[in-house]
């Protein structure tokens, strides 16, 4: 997954992974714009394993169910699953607690669904009722809370660019040792919305999104940089959030970098813009098809916040199966050394196909 996201995406940045505590129960918190991209992300570029709080619902399809629980995934019902379903959620906490308990993470979404907005919604008490839950019952001395922040530049679109940020873990001892409560659940989820909200970027919601994504991505991802790949720790998500914060409440603009254009640099992008050509055209024969397929596919999905991950997981699966099928041919017809180096031939220009894409589209902006 780590390297097909490094397909997917131009540029992945990630901030403050190094910071997460080992050997601790940690509970993730999350924004929540784009279905299940945000639990896939997170479960990549981390190190601890994770289990996911999940809709119920997606448990009662039969043949799904089954690869659910061996993902380590956990169903949690909500209102407008039913009364009935709402008594599975103490069977569903009872397991998360034992998890947590065994120093494990869970990751949930405390906004309590997903929605494709540019900023933070109000938090359900899943999160406070999860941490200080395990304190209780499980008689443990505490329970740490982690705030993540996800943003994508250009969702909807492949070899875009997403910023991540893991927060510092906040402590459910020690916040209620300095505080005197008589309502905790909403006291602590107040207070973890307030972590929240100084990761979120979130945008003034009269205000068109693209252009302010283009932007924050213009000032702070180099995206005239063809070779501006694979994922870094750079602080690309705190510097768009203090940006976008002096936007919003200081009414200031958003620097965008000078970027130089010559003929010169040009001429090399054209002639750059040629080599690719021909070296993607195994990869436009094989490929490409089944690529464009799957986006004009996921276009009609109703669900705007599950357009972008459906493609991803489709793409993978074709990417995976297309890829093995091609094997196998090189290997009936050639031979098994042969076809290993046919099939990581095609891998390459399939990247080539992707830098290709980059490269027209910096050709663009020039």
């Amino acid at each position: 997954m780590k390297v097909y996201f490094n397909m997917y995406y131009k540029k992945i940045y990630i901030e403050g992974a190094d910071q997460i505590p080992e050997g601790v129960p940690l509970v993730f918190i999350c924004n929540h714009p784009n279905s299940f991209m945000e639990a896939c992300l997170l479960a990549t570029f981390q190190n601890r394993p994770l289990h996911f709080l999940v809709r119920g619902d997606m448990f009662e399809k039969k043949w799904l169910a089954p690869i659910l629980r061996e993902t380590n995934q956990i169903p949690i019902y909500r209102f407008k699953d039913g009364f009935e379903k709402l008594r599975n959620n103490k069977s569903s906490f009872s397991a998360s607690f034992d998890i947590l308990a065994e120093n494990k993470c869970i990751l949930l979404f405390p906004e309590g669904s997903t929605e494709f907005v540019p900023w933070l919604r109000p938090f359900q008490k899943g999160a406070a009722r999860l941490a200080t839950g395990t304190i209780e019952e499980k008689g443990i001395d505490d329970v740490f809370v982690l705030p993540c922040a996800v943003h994508y530049f250009d969702a909807l679109e492949t070899r875009s660019t997403v910023a991540i940020q893991f927060g510092n873990a906040i402590s459910t001892k020690e916040f209620f040792q300095n505080k005197n409560s008589t309502d905790i659940l909403s006291d602590y989820t107040n207070h973890l919305y307030q972590k929240m909200d100084e990761l979120v970027i979130s945008y003034p919601k009269k205000l068109p999104r693209k252009p302010l994504d283009e932007q924050l991505q213009d000032a702070f991802t180099r995206p005239k940089s063809l070779f501006n790949l694979f994922h870094s720790k750079e602080s690309v998500h705190s510097k768009c959030k203090v940006a976008m914060d002096k936007f919003v409440n200081q009414n200031e603009a958003i620097l965008e970098p000078k970027i130089s254009s010559s003929l010169l640099r040009k001429i090399v992008l054209s002639l750059l813009i040629f080599i690719l050509s021909i070296l993607s055209i195994p990869a436009i024969i094989l490929f490409y098809p089944t690529l464009f397929f799957v986006k004009k596919w996921s276009k009609t999905l109703k669900s705007i916040e599950f357009q972008a991950p459906t493609r991803l997981a489709v793409s993978l699966m074709l990417h995976l199966f297309i890829s093995k099928i091609f094997f196998f041919m090189c290997w009936y017809f050639l031979d098994f050394s042969k076809a290993i180096v046919a099939t990581v031939l095609l891998q390459v220009s399939l990247f080539s196909l992707l830098i290709l894409k980059d490269s027209i589209t910096i050709l663009k902006l020039e």
